[in-house]
């Protein structure tokens, strides 16, 4: 990875990284947040509750908190 990156200290190194897993974080909540959607649309037709979509939105909204954390660290 190291070599990947042309990284040579670990302090830059580990920053990068946090940089890398902060934007995959919030490329994941963004899929978690369309799929709560779907849910949310399905379930609409179906008058269920909503609490699946609802999870899903939890999920989403925290694993965004996490990647921009991430992004600063």
């Amino acid at each position: 990875m190291s070599m990947i990156l042309g990284t040579t200290t670990i302090t830059h190194f580990s920053h990068t990284a946090y940089v890398i897993i902060g934007i995959c974080l919030i490329i994941i909540s963004i899929l978690v947040f369309v799929r709560g959607r779907k849910i949310s649309n399905s379930l609409k037709k179906e008058d269920e509750p909503h609490f699946q979509a609802m999870q899903a939105y939890w999920i989403a909204a925290l694993v965004l908190i996490s990647g921009i954390v991430s992004l600063f660290i």
